[in-house]
């Protein structure tokens, strides 16, 4: 079985450093407060309202039908967290099935804060728990400053900085989610134009 899992916040046209020091710390957080945070941050870096996406979105919204096995089953959500329910709802250790995990993203969400409580940061960490043998056929499609490491040092799985090996597969189960605290809210109609592909 072949997973994908997308983060809408792969696609944003900006770097690292701006996401940390412009972007709102909201994590799984109401969408209310939210809201608010981004408004408070577009009034003190009216820049962030001339970000975009990368040339590859395009790229990538043309290739999502054929990327979709006939019967394929989609799921959107906001937090990525929800890809953990997604996922087991649809796979079963008893079944002794196992899959690749194809994970674009600019985070890893393979960090180990939170203890056992699902967050967007941490499914994956709580995937490989669940499927312990699985998980080793994970491969993260990241951005190139995307950070690598969490706590407990290098992310552990395949990474690669090329979607060219998405193009090369079709999926089962396919994931998207928006990330509202990742997405500067005026790429919303992007993020949904991707999610009408599904």
């Amino acid at each position: 079985m072949n997973i994908l899992s997308i983060d809408f916040d792969y696609f944003i046209d900006t770097d690292s450093r701006t996401r940390d020091a412009m972007f709102p710390y909201a994590e799984d957080a109401d969408p209310q407060i939210v809201k608010k945070l981004w408004e408070k941050a577009y009034q003190q870096y009216p820049q962030l309202q001339s970000i975009g996406t990368i040339p590859a979105y395009d790229t990538f919204c043309e290739a999502l039908p054929s990327l979709q096995k006939p019967g394929a089953i989609s799921h959107t959500a906001d937090s990525h967290k929800e890809i953990y329910p997604f996922i087991l709802s649809h796979c079963s250790p008893e079944t002794e099935k196992t899959f690749r995990l194809f994970h674009i993203d600019f985070h890893h969400d393979n960090y180990c804060m939170y203890g056992n409580t699902l967050t967007c940061a941490n499914w994956l960490r709580h995937l490989a728990r669940h499927f312990p043998c699985s998980t080793q056929n994970v491969i993260w499609i990241r951005r190139t400053d995307s950070e690598t490491q969490s706590l407990e040092g290098d992310f552990p799985y395949a990474a690669s900085t090329s979607l060219a090996c998405v193009f090369q597969e079709q999926f089962d189960l396919i994931f998207l989610c928006l990330s509202p605290e990742w997405t500067p809210p005026h790429l919303l109609p992007q993020y949904k134009k991707m999610a009408a592909l599904l």
